[in-house]
């Protein structure tokens, strides 16, 4: 019988698959986006998991909302 795998382990696995292709040094697991010492936070929803980006430094708040106002 097959071991199930779960997702972070997965992500686990691909850690330098994954920082080299999202141009990340480092990404860290937390339990919910309050965990995340950066704010704000981008949330991805994924099958079996939730993936928070943090967003400071990446993109101008006040320009996002004025473009989506638009």
């Amino acid at each position: 019988m097959a071991a199930v795998v779960t997702m972070k382990q997965l992500l686990e696995a691909g850690v330098h698959a994954i920082s080299r292709l999202a141009g990340i040094s480092d990404f860290a697991f937390a339990g919910s986006a309050d965990a995340v010492d950066a704010h704000p936070v981008g949330k991805v929803v994924t099958r079996g998991a939730e993936l928070f980006v943090p967003l400071a430094g990446l993109i101008d708040l006040d320009e996002e909302r004025s473009r989506l106002e638009r």
